[in-house]
């Protein structure tokens, strides 16, 4: 910017903030000291947000209305702005925005999601934090380890709910601070009257949304004839759906269904009229058999295992016209599909999400893009239809896209940047791929995964972020190499607050210590470059994950951190030392595994907050009583030791 300009910028801002006032406590919270990049302050009324890149004040001294661009303000109030305009959004999310979570039996008890699909929102479940993500109002499909079972239960974007479940096989879930309601019930198999006589014994008016019946065995959902006819239900099988599970059902309100279903049973579906969310793998299906969906014209969230490239899309879709978020996973790249892809989406105008992430099946011609301009979410990969090359610029059309998940590595930088110039990319908060972006495109970009990077050698594509924007928080890397770091000009150190990586040669740990308000830092997989490493260079740290660091001799400074809670280490051959101890109350869990030359866990001996402590494989440990003196564990648990003794407690406290 040359000076003349410069000078126009400062004595606009003059103009505005001449009779600049201090402003009191009297002042609501959308009352502001604005600050541009030329240091000049003006004391306004935040109103409102005309679009994503401007703002509307009113000045205090004289209530002239004015329009700001976000971007000539400074670092501080491009981040406030950045909080605000998310506010507003979530607040205004409408319910045809919504985007389907499925998840696959995991053996643990917390929400896991097998798709990216969303936003990571921080969910409390009992006395651990799970990662959900949704996009407005979704569903949810809780695993239980206790019942070996999955839940499904609407999820409105609390970003705090309790689960809770009984020995009776009753679940309970508490969203934020309301009161508990009842959200699903397990079913035992060969256990009909027991289970009728629990259901017929239940107050319907517990269950305030949905009731999910989870079982193992379909069989056993005889029992929920006792339930009353007005309660909307949700049906979950680890095992196939028998035509009998779904009779029984068809004057009811179905509203859910996750599980398997035999080919032949699969047109009993249209009889749930009420299906909002379908989530399914069809059993008995041969390699070159064609699968015809039902019609449902309700369903707003499909789910499909399997077999996407045995479908004839466009006659499925046009079957659901209601349709908001479309889920294709696990399917053969080699199987020659018998079906037809989708060549339009015209007859879902509601369609926000789609992933195809494996389209090996022929199932999806980018083509259909053209017509779904309502993505904001797109997960997609490499493929090919009939054998032929595609043309990508269909994605360019996208100009609502938020999340972008694109394993396209077969694609020219050039070409990828005229799609970042294209405009698609304006309202995009996350990003995955292959290849930085043009970053002054992207000026909500919130997140960035690079993945299996090797291409990132050049000087060019490391130099891209010195554009980033303030609202980049947080950066992944995976398969990338450097030797030198000036290679990497990352964004601002202190718009970072998370930083992962895997697989990645850094050149030195100073390389890390420029990001000084991590919240948030995992290294694995490094191929060399780390030796030694200083937590206390991160003062905001409240999470710490270091695993599979061959080179890695001696971590210091865990304890002297005020604010670290997690505390993650695994699998460092070379490992000998974890740095000395210090007073520290904030750590509540401590994680280690396959330290072969760790020999005492002194470094934690002053720690007094620790709940759970947690140790596997570490031969050369021989006690850790240090740390269960001195604190309350609710959680113990010391597995493959050579030198100590198996131990497994939890307690509630």
């Amino acid at each position: 910017m040359n000076s003349y300009a410069k000078q126009a910028i400062l004595s606009r801002w003059v103009a505005l903030s001449c009779s600049l006032m201090l402003v009191g406590s009297c002042f609501a919270s959308n009352f502001r000291t604005f600050t541009n990049k030329e240091g000049v302050q003006i004391a306004a009324e935040f109103l409102e947000f005309p679009d994503e890149k401007t703002i509307r004040i009113r000045r205090i001294s004289d209530s002239q209305e004015f329009l700001l661009e976000i971007s000539n303000l400074g670092l501080t109030d491009q981040q406030f702005l950045a909080g605000e305009l998310k506010k507003r959004a979530a607040a205004t999310m409408s319910d045809s925005e919504g985007t389907l979570i499925v998840t696959y039996p995991d053996p643990s008890d917390y929400v896991h999601s097998v798709s990216t699909i969303g936003r990571w929102e921080s969910t409390q479940i009992g006395a651990r934090t799970a990662r959900v993500m949704a996009l407005g109002n979704t569903w949810i499909c809780y695993w239980s380890k206790e019942f070996n079972v999955r839940f499904l239960i609407p999820y409105f974007g609390e970003t705090k709910w309790k689960i809770e479940t009984d020995k009776g096989g009753l679940v309970w879930l508490t969203r934020g601070e309301g009161e508990k309601e009842l959200a699903g019930i397990f079913l035992p198999s060969n256990q009909d009257s027991e289970n009728s006589a629990l259901i017929g014994a239940l107050d319907p008016s517990l269950a305030k949304n949905s009731l999910c019946l989870s079982c193992i065995d379909s069989a056993a959902l005889v029992a929920a004839v006792a339930l009353p006819a007005e309660i909307p239900v949700v049906l979950a099988s680890n095992r196939k759906f028998s035509l009998d599970s779904i009779q029984n059902f068809a004057d009811r309100k179905v509203i859910a269904v996750h599980g398997d279903i035999s080919l032949e049973d699969l047109p009993e579906l249209e009889k749930c009229s009420h299906l909002d969310f379908l989530f399914l793998k069809v059993i008995g299906l041969d390699q070159g058999e064609i699968l015809t969906l039902p019609s449902l014209p309700g369903l707003q969230h499909l789910g499909l295992r399997d077999s996407a490239g045995q479908v004839e899309w466009d006659k499925a879709l046009a079957g659901m016209p209601s349709l908001r978020s479309l889920v294709t996973v696990r399917t053969a790249p080699e199987t020659t599909s018998p079906g037809t892809p989708i060549t339009t989406f015209a007859a879902n105008p509601a369609l926000t999400v789609l992933v195809a992430y494996n389209r090996g099946g022929n199932y999806l011609s980018l083509d259909a893009l053209k017509t779904a301009p309502g993505l904001r979410y797109l997960r997609i990969g490499t493929g090919d239809i009939d054998g032929k090359e595609e043309d990508y610029s269909a994605i360019y059309g996208l100009e609502r896209l938020e999340y972008a998940n694109l394993a396209l590595d077969n694609i020219p930088i050039e070409e990828m940047d005229d799609w970042f110039v294209s405009g698609a990319m304006e309202n995009l908060r996350d990003y995955t791929g292959y290849q930085v972006p043009l970053f002054e495109n992207c000026p909500s970009l919130e997140s960035i995964y690079l993945m299996r990077s090797e291409s990132l050698e050049a000087d060019r594509d490391f130099a891209r972020f010195e554009q980033a924007p303030a609202s980049l928080s947080k950066l992944r890397l995976n398969w990338v190499h450097y030797t030198s770091a000036r290679k990497l000009n990352l964004p601002a150190p202190e718009n970072l607050l998370s930083f992962e990586s895997g697989s990645t040669t850094f050149p030195n740990p100073e390389f890390l210590y420029r990001f000084q308000n991590l919240t948030r830092l995992s290294v694995g997989g490094d191929n060399g470059g780390l030796v030694e490493i200083d937590v206390s260079n991160f003062p905001e740290l409240t999470s710490l994950h270091l695993a599979k660091i061959e080179d890695l001799i001696g971590v210091d400074g865990i304890t002297g951190s005020s604010k670290i809670a997690i505390v993650s280490i695994h699998n460092h051959p070379l490992l000998g030392g974890l740095g000395t101890a210090q007073t520290n109350e904030s750590i509540h869990t401590v994680n280690i595994s396959a330290l072969q030359l760790i020999e005492n866990l002194d470094t934690f001996a002053k720690i007094t907050g620790c709940k759970r402590l947690l140790i596997n494989n570490c031969d050369a440990l021989t006690s850790y009583e240090i740390i269960e003196a001195n604190n309350d564990l609710t959680q113990l648990s010391v597995k493959n030791c050579e030198k100590l003794p198996d131990v497994a407690h939890t307690s509630a406290n």
